[in-house]
This record gives C-alpha cells, sequence and structure tokens, in this order.
C-alpha cells in the first residue's frame, strides 16, 4: 500500500489547498500519472502517483487544506490483483493453468484500460486546468494552437462555452451569493478566492496598519467639460430647477470606472470576494455644520439632473 503525501513546494510553503482530485477512488493510475490539482500561494502544481495501482482511499476533499508530508490518500500496489483468485495448490493442474491464463487476461485488460484513459487525458497546464474548472469547461473541447497540443490558459480564455448546467462548484456558491444578497439587498457576486489571493488580501490589510499611508494627486483636463457645462448650464436650470455642478461629472466618471474595473466594487468577506452590482456613491461635502458624506444611491441610474437634486 503506498501513501499518497503533500510534497515539500518550496521552503516558505508549509501547506496548500486541494483544488481537484483528477481521479476518484477504485479508478487505476499508472506511475507519473496526475492524481490532484494542489493550490499554494504561490504556484499551482499537480501531483503524480509514485507508484502503479489502484486509488484506493482519499482522505482529503477537494477545497481541503492540508499540510506538507500530509497523507491525503492511499495507492493499492499492482493491478487487477483482486480481479481473479489464486490458484488453489490442491487443484487440477489443468484448471490451475487456465486459472492463470484468466488471471492474465483479466490484468491485461485492466493495463490497457489504464494506457487508454491516460492517452486520453488531455495535457493542460495548471492555470488552464484551474480556469476551466472554475468555467465549468471540458478541456477536452478546447481547441489548442501549441505545437504539442498542450492547453493553454489563453486557449481556455478563447473557447466559447456552450450553454450547460451549472457545475459543481457553481452550485456550491449559490447558497453562498443567496446569503450575499440577503445581507446587501441588491445585486452582488460571490468569487471564492484563490489561497494566493487570500495572501494578498492578507499583506495589504497588514501593510496598512503597520504602513504610512500617502495620497497621490493626479491632473486631469476639464476643459471639454467646463465647456459643456458652460453651455448647457442655463438651459439644464431651466429644465430641471436644479443647477448643473461638477459632481454630477464626477459621479457618472466613478461609475464607469467601476463597471470597467469591477473588483474595485468589491470587499472582502472570509475567503471570498463580494463583488456588488449596484452603485452608491458617497460624496464629501462641505457644509457649514463639517465634512459631510451623503451616499448618492444607485447612481448609475439617475441621470445627472437625478444626481444633482440628491
Amino acid at each position: 500500500m503506498a501513501e499518497i503525501k503533500v510534497p515539500e513546494l518550496a521552503e516558505s510553503i508549509s501547506e496548500g489547498t486541494i483544488a481537484q482530485w483528477l481521479k476518484q477512488p477504485g479508478d487505476y493510475v499508472e506511475q507519473g500519472e496526475y492524481l490532484l490539482e494542489l493550490e499554494t500561494d504561490k504556484v499551482n502544481v499537480e501531483l503524480t502517483a509514485e507508484e502503479s495501482g489502484v486509488l484506493q482511499e482519499v482522505l482529503k476533499d477537494s477545497g481541503d487544506t492540508v499540510q506538507v508530508g500530509e497523507i491525503i490518500g492511499t495507492i493499492s500496489e499492482g493491478a487487477g490483483e483482486s480481479s481473479a483468485p489464486a490458484p488453489s495448490e490442491k487443484a487440477d493442474t489443468k484448471d490451475s493453468k487456465k486459472e492463470e491464463q484468466q488471471a492474465e487476461l483479466a490484468a491485461q485488460e485492466v493495463s490497457e484500460g489504464a494506457q487508454t484513459k491516460s492517452k486520453s487525458r488531455t495535457i493542460a497546464s495548471p492555470s488552464a486546468r484551474k480556469l476551466a474548472r472554475e468555467k465549468g469547461i471540458d478541456l477536452s473541447q478546447v481547441p489548442t494552437g501549441d505545437p504539442l497540443g498542450r492547453v493553454r490558459k489563453q486557449d481556455v480564455e478563447a473557447y466559447e462555452k456552450p450553454a450547460s448546467k451549472p457545475s459543481p462548484q457553481q452550485k456550491q456558491q449559490q447558497p453562498q451569493a443567496q446569503k450575499a444578497q440577503q445581507s446587501f439587498d441588491k445585486p452582488v457576486e460571490v468569487q471564492k478566492m484563490s489561497r494566493r489571493r487570500q495572501t494578498i488580501a492578507k499583506r495589504l490589510v497588514e501593510v496598512q496598519q503597520t504602513s504610512a499611508m500617502l495620497t497621490t494627486f493626479n491632473e486631469v483636463d476639464m476643459t471639454a467639460v467646463m465647456n459643456l457645462r458652460k453651455r448647457r448650464k442655463d438651459q439644464f436650470f431651466e429644465q430641471n430647477e436644479v443647477k448643473l455642478g461638477f459632481m454630477s461629472f464626477f459621479t457618472k466618471a466613478v461609475v464607469a470606472a467601476l463597471k470597467k474595473y469591477p473588483l474595485l466594487n468589491a470587499e472582502i468577506q472570509g475567503d471570498e470576494l463580494i463583488v456588488k452590482k449596484f452603485y452608491d456613491i458617497g460624496i464629501a461635502v462641505a457644509a457649514d455644520e463639517g465634512l459631510v458624506v451623503p451616499v448618492v444611491r444607485d447612481a448609475d441610474r439617475l441621470t445627472f439632473a437625478g444626481i444633482e437634486k440628491v
């Protein structure tokens, strides 16, 4: 019985997350064949079988965190050992030869089946496998321009997936999305963060708490906006009974930027990203009682006049 252990990947990496098992209990695997994908803070790797045999037991499921050196499964050595009984010492010579022939044929069938499975497995980079898994795409259907036939990440991105049933990962995210929807009462999207992204988020929060913050200022040419405002402000006031200021222009620009870069309109809850599909913009205003920040709700649905009237 061979044990499947999490190997040492790098000096600074002590744990990882099982992204996906490529083989299931009962499957026959050849030595060197891919068993699972492991995701760490820095890299995604595919672990291979060190022995040929049948995947006997899986001790950790997809999504579980595992430590370096931890046993995550077992492989029973040999092929087809239990498919045919060993010949009895007291059996007839003819019966014994017949049973041996049957055992050899059974072992040969198992070996040929394993070789066929191995040949039919699509060769792909870890990043391509991860992206295909997230989008629910069958890698065997993705065309590739690589001369060696290896599916790359850009091949998966360029592949248009036909309408299909949601993947198990998408089904698992549906209750989470519903929970997030209830907490915001507006459209949101729940995205499971990879270990790498979790580490980046953690480091950024640590830097914010331990380092001095710096604000930068960028100059923008507002000539076109000022000319437009100058031409339309009188007509705008007559039609809407409110002055046309610069804040409505700024608000529309912010909404456009958030739509182009949706992760700027997201927040982190645990190990998930909550990407908001609504646009509530806080605008600082200098009032007599001090600086206040009224929130313009659903700014993407408001006209210039609607924003100015808030």
